[in-house]
């Protein structure tokens, strides 16, 4: 299923604008975020992007874990995805459908 993870996460989100780099190994899965793909700027500190995206995924139905400061201790944002080891693949695909729709809500908020 990790491979299924992977492999539906990099798919669906390659074309977000906001999405730098996607990692991670079986079912232990996070995505980073920038404010620019080229060059990698990341989001200013007060845009909170990582926590604000926590909440989206939760307000849709997904728990997730936000972390901030992952370039440099202050600066930069991920998200991280765990999923049980009894996740089916009807659950991946839920789970990656929350995290498209949610991150493409924060992408309408921070390009406004």
């Amino acid at each position: 299923m990790g491979q299924y993870l992977s492999s539906q996460l990099k798919e669906k989100l390659a074309d977000s604008p906001v999405v730098g780099e996607i990692r991670g190994a079986g079912l232990f899965w996070s995505i980073e975020f920038v404010k620019d793909k080229k060059t990698k700027e990341t989001f200013p500190t007060d845009v909170k992007f990582c926590y604000r995206l926590q909440d989206k995924c939760f307000a849709n139905g997904m728990t997730s874990m936000g972390f901030s400061g992952t370039v440099d201790g202050l600066n930069g944002d991920h998200i991280s995805l765990a999923p049980s080891y009894t996740v089916t693949k009807k659950d991946i695909d839920s789970i990656v459908e929350i995290m498209v729709k949610s991150i493409g809500e924060m992408v309408a908020e921070v390009s406004a």
